[in-house]
């Protein structure tokens, strides 16, 4: 009767132990999930006056690619462009490009950073022109 006397204390430690180690194990999964940027967003790009020189839906996968094509006009040049980069965990464009689809020559670079929201950043060519772009996101993937 001892014995088992004994290991009662200890069985509660455990349960315990078990019982509070859940609750932190849920705790740490629910901070390490990450953004979702999937979906669709409404592209808009400016130039650095401000003027509007190209709108277009682009598509976010999962993993957080950018791809679409968009017409373009950058630097009075009507550009048939594909817009990539990679939007990282915390929001940054990673590897921005606009390449021209005509010719399949990179005429630029995109930089930025998204909210699950909006995002906004800067683009530039290689032709010494630049401006800036807006998203917001108009449909989440499912």
């Amino acid at each position: 009767m001892k014995n088992k006397l004994k290991k009662i204390p200890l069985l509660l430690s455990l349960f315990t132990m078990l019982f509070l180690m859940s609750g932190s194990f849920q705790k740490s999964n629910a901070s390490n999930t990450l953004p979702d940027y999937s979906g669709n967003w409404d592209f808009s790009f400016y130039d650095d006056a401000g003027v509007l020189q190209g709108k277009k839906t682009l598509t976010v996968s999962e993993d957080g690619s950018i791809s679409g094509k968009a017409i373009l006009n950058l630097s009075n040049v009507i550009y048939n462009t594909e817009v990539d980069g990679t939007i990282l965990p915390n929001g940054r464009i990673s590897d921005g490009s606009l390449t021209d689809t005509d010719k399949l020559d990179m005429v630029g670079d995109l930089s930025g950073n998204f909210t699950q929201e909006e995002g906004s950043g800067k683009w530039k060519n290689y032709y010494n022109k630049s401006g800036t772009w807006k998203a917001t996101r108009s449909e989440k993937q499912r």
